[in-house]
């Protein structure tokens, strides 16, 4: 061979490698292809339990609020006062934050009732809606809008939901109302806004209370919307094709091979895999990976922990005679989080090798992601990435980002926070992980989207420009859609990718080019609301374009969604409809010798229980108002971990009198430890028949409950052409900053 010949043949090897996406034997060939971590914060002062992206390219990240003091300080001195914190009933700490993705930097967020273990999903708008939690927080619905400011913060509306929402799952629906999926104890499901005028109701529904063993293993159930309008759903082992608007389940599919719960405690993770609108018919797939041994979680209550599950399993729903098609994980995984990439791929990362999700009860974490190619070779699917440093196992997080990262935060496998004398200790740092794709390797092949030529509707023609230095054919430009999700106990809620039909690429001069897409064919296909705008291109992905490009509820339906919420809230407070009204700053502060009144703005005296209010010199004070809701009773134990609400009331009643004890004598701290839990064993040997009482109540619903977020102050609003990102879905006197001196994003801790 000449030597001409040979280095042909040299620089067309490279071309073939380098313009190809990366396969498991490349990553093994190209140890820099195997992903790569940065840590962005060593602290960011909480550890995140619970993420979601918001439209403004903004992180909203929160923790529970009943555990003491986080290591972030509310700004101004400010405090937040709560009679039925666990430990702190004044706390001037902070327990959520809004974290901005581009210059690195965040800001505390007030959060006033519970959050623990809680749920969420985005209205229209890109407005996230909260829902639930415990103690006082478990009937709570909390909205953050994506607007711009420092007095942009949570606001709450207590005693919505119909249910303790406590463990629950959301999805997203085609008319873009919310459905809240179980709870703790809670075998039914609401919508949010509810399609009932006189009252929030709830819809029982038996295959919860059929999936519940005696370790629950039910609760965060799997929630995926399928294209023909249905839910799927997954429960421990079993799951169902459900038809929410007529309470029936259409099937029951098979229950998933090798008998081990996938859901909390026993915490598997699922994705939709991505919906392919070329494809004809569509093929909707779900798939289930990792999750604890049956009975796990009583094992690690005496100090033995399982082997987790290496299985992975796939179903495709529309099957004449649906089969789980199972193939084997690099290695075990319980906690692991499962996020669909831009490129199609998965990744699954963070959890542990053995054990199960609770207070203290997993080992031997798994810091190395993998990363899972639906449509690869069989068998030669899975590709092991670089491993992290830090452990993430109970109640960590990841969400995808619009770069195309992967952002990790959050493990804290205790009752509190402890940093110190534990094998694992609480982490509240935060660190992304790039995929492949993000690698140098790529960067020929890399498209950027520079322009976007119409707005994206449903079925509507669009344009979209970028550039590439090195095109490879017209077959490998594909433009998909991803949902944001948001993340929590190893489940991304609302998660879901669409590939749009695709039409010709046409070459525009000097390394520019056009696609033209169409956009998603039904509302059941991609519910309304903003997404995740991706070029692939030989299975590299642009960076994805969030703010201003979403997908709305058609014209016709849009006045339908607004009538509903004033029709409630008429009926419920005998207003008038609602008002793009803001509250002057005088209206939004009540000076400290005010009475406990509620603002003149908000006439109905029900709509906020306890508000918390801020006077201009950063004073706190507490705002009775009628219809107070009464302290929650802890759960009766059931020897479950976290579950186990008896011991872990005891260990937060001694946290607290050891942290108001200062250096008082350790006989009296003990003492008072005696009588705390005393206490406590009396409420959980009350009659059980009170419980059934008051769960019996519960599923008839609150109809004398007058709360409702449609009082004067609340707003709706949707994306049309002129709206701009200050956009609100509420506004509300309670919990808002107005006091503070910072005006801009902070990265101070409190040490």
């Amino acid at each position: 061979m000449s030597t001409t010949m040979f280095i042909l043949f040299l620089l067309s090897l490279l071309f073939i490698t380098h313009s190809s996406p990366a396969t498991p034997q490349t990553l093994a060939s190209h140890p820099g292809l195997q992903g790569k971590w940065r840590l962005l914060h060593e602290s960011i002062g909480i550890s995140a339990m619970h993420m979601q992206l918001m439209r403004n390219n903004k992180i909203v990240m929160f923790d529970r609020t009943d555990f003491g003091a986080s290591n972030l300080s509310l700004p101004a001195g400010r405090c937040r006062y709560d009679p039925n914190d666990k430990i702190l009933q004044k706390d001037c700490t902070a327990h959520s934050i809004l974290y901005d993705v581009g210059s690195n930097a965040f800001r505390s967020l007030t959060v006033q009732t519970d959050t623990w273990c809680s749920s969420g999903a985005v209205l229209l708008d890109g407005t996230l809606v909260q829902t639930g939690g415990f103690n006082d927080g478990d009937h709570v619905i909390r909205t953050l809008a994506p607007c711009i400011g420092q007095n942009c913060d949570w606001i709450e509306f207590p005693r919505v939901l119909s249910q303790r929402r406590w463990y629950a799952s959301n999805q997203i629906l085609p008319d873009g109302r919310i459905i809240i999926v179980g709870g703790r104890g809670e075998f039914n499901y609401e919508f949010y806004p509810d399609n009932t005028i006189s009252s929030y109701e709830s819809v029982w529904i038996n295959f919860l209370r059929e999936t519940r063993d005696r370790d629950e293993n039910n609760l965060y159930p799997f929630l995926h919307l399928l294209p023909d309008g249905n839910l799927f759903i997954f429960a421990n082992t079993r799951s169902i094709l459900f038809d929410y608007k007529q309470n029936r389940v259409i099937r029951e599919f098979p229950e998933i091979p090798g008998g081990n719960p996938r859901n909390y405690p026993s915490s598997g993770s699922s994705v939709l895999l991505p919906i392919n609108e070329n494809d004809a018919p569509l093929k909707p797939e779900v798939m289930i990976c990792g999750g604890a041994m049956r009975n796990a979680f009583q094992q690690a209550t005496r100090g033995t922990f399982q082997r987790a599950s290496a299985t992975c399993a796939r179903l495709e729903i529309t099957d004449q005679k649906p089969t789980w098609k199972m193939e084997n994980m690099p290695m075990p995984r319980v906690m692991g989080d499962m996020l669909i990439l831009p490129n199609g791929d998965v990744i699954i990362i963070n959890g542990a090798e053995s054990g199960t999700a609770g207070w203290e009860s997993a080992r031997n974490p798994i810091t190395r992601p993998i990363i899972y190619k639906p449509y690869g070779q069989t068998n030669n699917r899975f590709s092991t990435m670089v491993a992290s440093s830090r452990p993430r196992l109970y109640h960590s997080t990841a969400i995808l980002l619009t770069d195309g990262r992967v952002l990790v935060g959050g493990s804290n496998p205790h009752i509190y926070y402890n940093f110190t004398g534990v094998e694992y200790p609480t982490d509240l740092s935060l660190e992304s992980f790039s995929p492949p794709y993000l690698s140098p390797f790529y960067d020929s092949t890399r498209p950027r989207i520079i322009k976007i030529g119409e707005t994206m509707g449903y079925k509507n023609s669009f344009s979209l420009v970028f550039t590439v230095n090195k095109f490879l054919k017209m077959g490998v430009v594909s433009v998909r859609i991803v949902a944001p999700s948001f993340n929590t106990h190893s489940f991304s809620m609302n998660q879901r990718m669409v590939v749009l039909k695709a039409g010709q690429v046409s070459g525009m001069g000097y390394n520019k080019y056009r696609v033209s897409a169409f956009g998603p064919s039904t509302r059941e296909i991609a519910p309304p609301g903003y997404y995740l705008l991706f070029i692939v291109h030989a299975g590299v992905p642009s960076s994805g374009i969030l703010d201003g490009h979403a997908i709305t509820l058609p014209p016709r339906l849009r006045p339908l969604f607004l009538q509903r919420l004033n029709e409630i809230k008429a009926r419920r407070h005998g207003v008038g409809p609602l008002k793009d009204t803001t509250p002057s700053k005088k209206e939004l502060l009540h000076d400290k010798d005010e009475d406990d009144n509620v603002s003149s703005h908000n006439p109905s005296p029900n709509v906020s229980k306890r508000m918390l209010v801020y006077s201009e010199e950063a004073n706190v004070k507490e705002t009775e108002v009628s219809n107070t809701h009464e302290v929650v009773k802890e759960e009766r134990s059931r020897g479950n971990g976290e579950h186990d609400m008896k011991e872990s009331t005891i260990e937060v009643a001694k946290a607290k009198i050891k942290h108001e004890g200062g250096n008082g004598e350790d006989d009296k701290k003990e003492r008072g430890i005696g009588d705390a839990k005393e206490n406590i064993e009396n409420i959980f040997t009350e009659d059980e028949d009170e419980d059934e009482d008051e769960d019996d109540e519960r599923m008839i619903g609150h109809e004398d409950d007058e709360s409702f977020p449609g009082s004067p102050s609340f707003r709706v609003y949707f994306k049309d052409d002129g709206e701009d990102g200050h956009n609100d879905i509420g506004k509300n006197v309670a919990f808002k900053e107005t006091a503070s001196s910072d005006d801009g994003l902070s990265s101070k801790v409190t040490p």
